[in-house]
Formats: C-alpha cells, sequence, structure tokens
C-alpha cells in the first residue's frame, strides 16, 4: 500500500501562511489601538489639568483676557481630544475587522486539517486492514499446507 498523501497540502500551506499574515496584520492593528487609547488618555489628561487652571483663575482675580486665552486654551485642547477619540474608534473597528478576518483564516486552515486528519486515519485503517488480510492470507496458507514453511 502506497504511503499517505494528502492531496490538499499545498492548500494547507498557503491557508498557514495566510493565517500568519493576518496574525501579523492583527498584531499590527492591535498596536495601533493601543496607541491610539493611549492618545486619548494623555488629551483627557491635558484637558482635565487644563480645566482645573481655568477654574483656579476663575476663583482667583484673573483678568478677562486671561480668562479668554484660558477657555481658548481650553476648546483646542478639547477638539483634540475629540480628534483623538475619534482615531480611537477608527483603530477599533480596524482591530476588529482584523480580528475577525484573522479567525476566519484560522477556522478554514483548521476545517483543512481536520479534513487531513480523517483522511490519515481512514488510510490508518485501511492500511491495518490491508496488513491484517495479508496475514490472513498467510495463515491460511501455512494451515493448509503444514509442511511448507518448516524446516
Amino acid at each position: 500500500m502506497k504511503a499517505f498523501s494528502f492531496r490538499l497540502h499545498k492548500l494547507l500551506r498557503i491557508r498557514a501562511a495566510a493565517e500568519r499574515e493576518q496574525g501579523r496584520r492583527l498584531g499590527t492593528a492591535l498596536q495601533l489601538e493601543a496607541e491610539a487609547r493611549r492618545a486619548v488618555e494623555n488629551e483627557q489628561e491635558r484637558l482635565r489639568l487644563a480645566a482645573g487652571e481655568m477654574e483656579e483663575a476663575a476663583r482667583g482675580a484673573a483678568r478677562a483676557g486671561t480668562l479668554k486665552n484660558i477657555g481658548t486654551a481650553l476648546e483646542v485642547l478639547r477638539l483634540r481630544a475629540e480628534k483623538a477619540a475619534a482615531r480611537h474608534r477608527e483603530a477599533l473597528e480596524r482591530l476588529n475587522e482584523e480580528r475577525e478576518a484573522y479567525n476566519m483564516v484560522r477556522k478554514e486552515r483548521r476545517i483543512l486539517e481536520r479534513l487531513r486528519d480523517k483522511m490519515r486515519e481512514s488510510w490508518h485503517i485501511e492500511l491495518s486492514l490491508t496488513e491484517q488480510k495479508q496475514l490472513d492470507e498467510i495463515a491460511g496458507t501455512m494451515n493448509r499446507n503444514p509442511g511448507r514453511g518448516r524446516k
């Protein structure tokens, strides 16, 4: 009987390579999301600190021009925080897309692996049956011809 051969081996290798590539893209998306999250946290911290300064200036004897400048700075920081939040949402969307794509290519590879394993198991069963049949034939021949094969 010939050795086990999986005809879809090349396709399995292609699927495994696609999974590795998608894994790299997922890793990049994870890094980008983490960077975007840190940027949001930094901008929110700046905004919080500036708001504290505004409150402190408003309690004190600050001039109207100073309050207006702080208010303008707060508005700029608020806009920066909103933009950072929007970039983070985009990074999260991309991360989810990459994660779904990774799960899909992983599933496709695993399907082929399971098929290969089932085919290998069937091949082993067939091989065992063939070997048993050959042994039975040899035993039957030896029983019919008790003098043959012995010295």
